[in-house]
């Protein structure tokens, strides 16, 4: 609750500026996302500062290891660390009040102080713990085996965030015609990420399985049909939102500040007899982050957005 204050107190500040009697002033909203990624992390990296961390994590000796019986004798097995990343979609709505600096004919230098909400939901890829076993149970004449049993156990992991920011920008605007701009602006956001979220599951999956050979091809089923799906289709949309199912334990991460700094290319549509309304659209890349441990020093990503401008 505290946080929501702040940053209604911040934004009532921010309305005062943009009322002042400075005819050159520009209030807007802007929507975009920054599409980033986190840098491969072990899964001990990954858990590292998370509350009430679940005890199973331990059960697993590695980040994926198998092991293969004939009637309860091993007979073979083999493990590999796992480096679970994710791909971030930070969906974020910026306010902000933009005063110009300096006029040339067709030219001018302005300056922007802005605030921010962002959030972002996403799963980490494929699993970060995993086990498989297949103890082979009976055998036909020919030595074929005919039924095994099968344990699969994996733990995957979501997040949560949100965070709000500050924001100051300088821009270039480049008057093309009466109705069409082109703004270049360097942007610098200071972020509190006050909620980080871990969300972990372990799926447990045990059953028989029964094995048929046709045409010298072998084929089996689940003996009580339960069954793993790892296909999805997933629909175009211009950002991911990834959030977990039911069953999953929460842990509360601590509260940080993140930094990053983006370079915008915004043409701009001028409408309106009196030229007080502007619409946008913005792409440009993140110059660089400072996100925290999870991240590659200096990350880079992609930011696109669109906007909407009212000049006092």
């Amino acid at each position: 609750m505290k946080i929501q204050l702040l940053f209604i107190y911040c934004l009532l500040s921010l309305t005062s500026q943009a009322v002042s009697k400075d005819s050159n002033q520009l209030f807007w909203y802007e929507g975009n996302v920054l599409s980033v990624s986190t840098r491969s992390l072990r899964v001990s990296e990954l858990l590292s500062g998370y509350e009430n961390i679940p005890t199973y994590i331990n059960d697993y000796s590695t980040g994926y290891s198998t092991q293969f019986f004939r009637q309860d004798t091993l007979k073979n097995q083999y493990s590999y660390e796992t480096f679970p990343s994710a791909y971030i979609d930070y969906r974020s709505n910026v306010i902000g009040v933009q005063r110009n600096i300096k006029n040339r004919k067709r030219l001018s230098l302005n300056h922007s102080f802005a605030l921010s909400i962002s959030r972002a939901d996403f799963k980490y890829w494929g699993e970060l713990k995993s086990y498989f076993s297949s103890n082979q149970l009976t055998f036909d004449s020919a030595g074929n085996n005919t039924s095994a049993y099968i344990v699969s156990r994996y733990v995957d992991g979501y997040k949560k965030q949100r965070r709000v920011g500050v924001a100051y920008q300088n821009s270039v605007n480049l008057k093309i015609a009466k109705w069409l701009r082109l703004d270049v602006a360097l942007r610098h956001s200071f972020h509190l990420k006050y909620k980080d979220d871990l969300y972990l599951k372990e799926h447990v999956y045990m059953d028989t399985a029964e094995y048929s050979y046709v045409d010298n091809d072998r084929n089996y089923v689940l003996a009580d049909g339960d069954r793993r799906n790892r296909l999805s289709l997933r629909g175009i949309s211009l950002y991911d939102k990834e959030q977990p199912g039911e069953g999953y334990s929460t842990h509360k991460g601590k509260t940080t500040i993140q930094y990053d700094a983006f370079l915008l290319i915004k043409p701009t549509i001028i409408l309106g007899k009196e030229k007080h309304l502007e619409v946008y659209v913005s792409a440009g890349p993140a110059l660089g982050t400072i996100y925290g441990p999870h991240f590659w020093a200096g990350q880079r990503g992609i930011v696109y957005g669109c906007g909407v401008g009212y000049r006092l």
